[in-house]
């Protein structure tokens, strides 16, 4: 029977890799190669040498079998216009038809000339529940500007069929033939 050697051995095989039935030094064979992990250090542990330093690896990557089920994504709410001495407060509702986690509002205004007053935000709403803890008093809008920094948001998820709704308001008519239009829409996080 041929003699066996196992890869990592103290032979004359080195740390050479070997793979199926390689002749190996005339008419032996490598039968059953298995790759053992320390033996070589434990001979030297035992016969007084010092050990071999071993290589350092990175570690692997993460690694997932699914991709992800978030995406960044937009969704549109509307737009409002107030006209002339129209003052109330204009409701933009949207329902999602999948799950939705605003994470940032944008209210873009737009004035035809000159006009009386400032848009306000007066509730946020994902379904019935407030996002704002406090809903008497309002937000102006000029918060919300698409320039503007630190107006991120971490809204409630709103499932398939659930409104998300945004109120907003003025604080004056704008008055004579001005026309403010006010859209709004909002960034964050599609769950599918």
């Amino acid at each position: 029977m041929p003699e066996q050697f196992y890869l990592g051995d103290d032979n004359d095989l080195g740390d050479e890799e070997l793979m199926g039935d390689e002749e190996l030094m005339g008419d032996e064979e490598l039968l059953g190669a298995i790759r053992r992990r320390g033996r070589r250090r434990r001979a030297q542990a035992q016969a007084g040498q010092p050990a071999m330093p071993t290589p350092t690896r990175k570690p692997a990557l993460p690694y997932s079998a699914r991709p992800s089920s978030k995406l960044r994504s937009y969704m549109g709410m509307g737009v409002v216009s107030w006209t002339g001495a129209d003052a109330a407060d204009k409701v933009l509702i949207v329902e999602p038809q999948e799950a939705f986690r605003g994470e940032r509002l944008i209210i873009d205004v737009v004035d035809s000339a000159a006009a009386q007053g400032i848009l306000l935000l007066r509730r946020l709403d994902v379904g019935s529940l407030p996002q704002s803890p406090s809903v008497e008093a309002p937000m102006p809008a000029s918060s919300f500007r698409a320039d503007s920094t630190y107006s991120g948001l971490d809204l409630q998820v709103a499932k398939a069929g659930v409104k998300i709704s945004c109120q907003l308001g003025v604080t004056a008519a704008p008055g004579g033939v001005v026309v403010r239009t006010a859209t709004a829409g909002l960034f964050g996080e599609w769950i599918r």
